[in-house]
């Protein structure tokens, strides 16, 4: 960032912000992430770069998410949804619907969450992106055992877990594994659940992982 700003390259330094966010995000650090994804975003509506800006809204309203401002949230997804309406951009359309559909899974509209997740998880599966058709199929197995739909639920978790698995994810892997502890708890199995938490717990041990330390 340094060198960029000597050298006044504010794309670049658009893209350092942004970066510098996501990473915070997985610190837990989520209030200091959604500084620097405004600071980006600023940054692309002054330079007229509207990708950019559309997916750092879409950054900006999954930290608003994680913080628990919903409203903020669901405004930031609306923002980014209106600026990439009129662009070619498949892919980051069907991320934001992702993410949309874990704001209403986080709002408890599960009708709404489970259709957009069932749009969105075929479309994510069917362009081969692995990472988040994993975390589609989390969110729809999390709002199925909501439902109590629990067969469906194990499935669909069961293939985030094998996706996350593959792919090196643990902290991923980790937070699935605990929504199948939260299966086994709704279906009265508490010994199996307790030992997947604690599986699940052994994936993040230290510091590596603090967020999902936390909650295992």
């Amino acid at each position: 960032e340094a060198h960029f700003t000597a050298l006044e390259m504010t794309d670049r330094i658009g893209d350092v912000s942004n970066n510098r966010g996501i990473v915070l995000v997985h610190l837990g650090r989520v209030a200091e992430a959604l500084e620097a994804f405004e600071s980006a975003a600023r940054i692309w509506a002054d330079a007229g770069l509207t990708l950019l800006q559309a997916q750092t809204l879409s950054n900006i309203g999954e930290a608003h998410l994680v913080l628990g401002n919903y409203t903020r949230s669901l405004n930031a997804f609306e923002q980014a949804r209106r600026l990439f309406d009129p662009l070619d951009a498949v892919a980051h359309k069907r991320i934001l619907l992702r993410k949309t559909a874990d704001a209403y899974l986080a709002l408890n509209l599960y009708p709404e969450a489970l259709a957009a997740y069932r749009e969105v998880n075929a479309l994510l599966k069917d362009a081969g992106m692995a990472d988040h058709h994993a975390r589609a199929s989390w969110g729809m197995g999390a709002t199925l055992v909501a439902q109590s739909q629990f067969d469906e639920a194990a499935a669909a978790l069961a293939e985030a877990a094998a996706l996350f698995g593959a792919a090196g994810n643990t902290p991923m892997l980790c937070s699935v594994m605990l929504e199948q502890a939260a299966l086994h708890d709704a279906r009265g199995n508490r010994a199996v659940a307790l030992h997947t938490a604690q599986q699940a717990l052994a994936l993040v041990d230290g510091e590596a992982w603090p967020v999902q330390h936390l909650y295992a």
